[in-house]
């Protein structure tokens, strides 16, 4: 059964049926706890905020500070989640799919992270890593369809797609 997050889902650029059917599928996959664990952090962090407005996942044109190799982004201590739309519309499905629970991992870990905690932006990705793995997603796949794709468009392939099964 598919499910879906309790938050805004809108793409500016795009497609905005795939995006919604993405992130929906993605949201099923997550384990319960996991899901529990981010309604539970996003409800903490509504006070302030507009319940209509957030929290947002959204599939952008582009944003503020992206660089080359931001696909996603999350921001507002896990309230705002932003996904490149040029290269969510060239991933397979299965690709996206971990990409938006790399997101969704940072919400995690954003709930878990206490003033004073220790940590470079390599241990931040690590832990969110570990976080997605232990919802049976693993990085391993996203990367190898992102080496793939360097390797294809170093080659002047424009028309690179790959499915990343895992």
């Amino acid at each position: 059964m598919v499910t879906y997050p309790n938050a805004h889902i809108r793409a500016e650029a795009g497609d905005p049926r795939r995006f919604w059917n993405l992130v929906c599928e993605t949201w099923s996959r997550i384990a319960e706890a996991g899901r529990a664990e981010i309604d539970a952090h996003w409800r903490t962090l509504l006070d302030g905020f507009d319940p209509q407005e957030w929290p947002r996942i959204l599939l952008a044109r582009d944003w503020e500070g992206r660089g080359p190799r931001d696909w996603g982004m999350c921001n507002e201590k896990g309230l705002s989640l932003h996904f490149f739309a040029p290269i969510i519309e060239e991933m397979p499905d299965d690709v996206a799919h971990l990409l938006i629970a790399h997101e969704l991992g940072h919400v995690v870990e954003f709930a878990r992270w206490r003033p004073g905690m220790p940590g470079s932006k390599a241990d931040m990705e690590a832990a969110v890593w570990q976080i997605t793995e232990g919802w049976g997603l693993p990085a391993s796949a996203l990367r190898r369809w992102e080496d793939l794709r360097r390797e294809s468009l170093d080659k002047g392939d424009r028309n690179f797609v790959v499915r990343v099964h895992w």
